[in-house]
């Protein structure tokens, strides 16, 4: 029984992350297809003259939305869905600082996922040069 509840505890965040990581994927694959475009500066571009800024890219406002920001939203929904019902459901088996790891852990592969997706949106906005 506790090493079915320490699977479930590991597995859960690990994998609401990396669906998420695939949803951006998938998404930015889809939108590479339908443009025909690379992904570095699928949404937009930085310029720099006369003034520094971003342009979009035609579409790329709904790209970003259907890329990052629906799955990032969604993603993170999850991972907070995940730690409190985890918390919630196994309130008798954990207690103390094992339920304090639990939300540490969580916050943990949170922080992982958001800085994937800031990796991505720098790639797909063009801000590696």
């Amino acid at each position: 029984m506790v090493k079915r509840i320490a699977w479930i505890l590991l597995l859960s965040p690990i994998a609401i992350a990396l669906a998420g990581v695939v949803w951006i994927n998938g998404a930015l694959l889809h939108y590479e297809r339908a443009t025909g475009h690379e992904r570095n500066g699928l949404i937009g571009y930085h310029y720099s003259m006369p003034e520094w800024g971003f342009e979009y890219a035609l579409n790329g406002r709904r790209m970003e939305r259907w890329s990052f920001d629906v799955p990032t939203v969604t993603t993170l929904a999850l991972l907070l869905a995940s730690a409190i019902v985890l918390s919630v459901k196994k309130r008798r088996e954990l207690r103390g600082w094992a339920i304090v790891g639990l939300w540490v852990y969580h916050f943990g592969c949170t922080v992982v996922f958001l800085i994937v997706d800031v990796l991505l949106w720098f790639d797909a906005a063009s801000v590696f040069i």
